[in-house]
């Protein structure tokens, strides 16, 4: 997907810059290692304030979908040569512009979110602790409740076997209640 943004080229000695702006290229689809990377850097969020993580949580994916899914661009340096895509160069160039910044995010939100939000919704849901409940939702009965009462300790024997001695079946000995 191709994002068009201002142009985020310094200026340029004796070249034009990009009048109508730079084309970002976006990832169609995250690989199995950009979508890990992504899921795995929320687990370095440290924030002690649930409303503080919540928000730094988005802001992180934000970012993380702009450095794993930018692919190619028209960024140039001043000299006006193509700027290879990086990490790095993503920073300086793209992330000091937050107009450009936003409109990649934006789009890169929409390409990904379902891809990397959704497995991790999926595990939170099983891992989830139990919440409590309001009244039983199991269905009531007439029925008086019955005390259950303990079964009889299982008596003990012994045998003879051929060459072997003895053998007990209770090696714990007696139960009494």
């Amino acid at each position: 997907m191709d994002v068009t943004v201002p142009c985020i080229c310094p200026p340029l000695e004796d070249v034009r810059r990009h009048p109508d702006g730079d084309t970002i290229g976006l990832v169609d689809t995250l690989d199995f290692f950009r979508a890990t990377a992504i899921r795995k850097s929320l687990a370095f969020i440290n924030s002690d304030d649930p409303e503080a993580r919540a928000v730094e949580v988005l802001a992180r994916l934000s970012l993380a979908y702009v450095m794993f899914g930018i692919e190619r661009w028209t960024v140039v340096d001043a000299k006006g040569k193509a700027v290879p895509v990086s990490h790095a160069a993503i920073r300086s160039s793209l992330l000091a512009n937050d107009t450009a910044a936003s409109i990649v995010v934006e789009a890169a939100d929409e390409l990904y979110q379902q891809a990397v939000l959704l497995p991790l919704m999926a595990g939170a849901s099983t891992s989830s602790p139990p919440m409590p409940t309001g009244a039983s939702t199991s269905p009531q009965t007439g029925s008086s409740k019955k005390r259950r009462t303990r079964s009889s300790p299982s008596s003990t024997s012994t045998s003879q076997t051929d060459g072997i001695g003895t053998m007990s079946s209770s090696l714990v000995g007696d139960f009494n209640s």
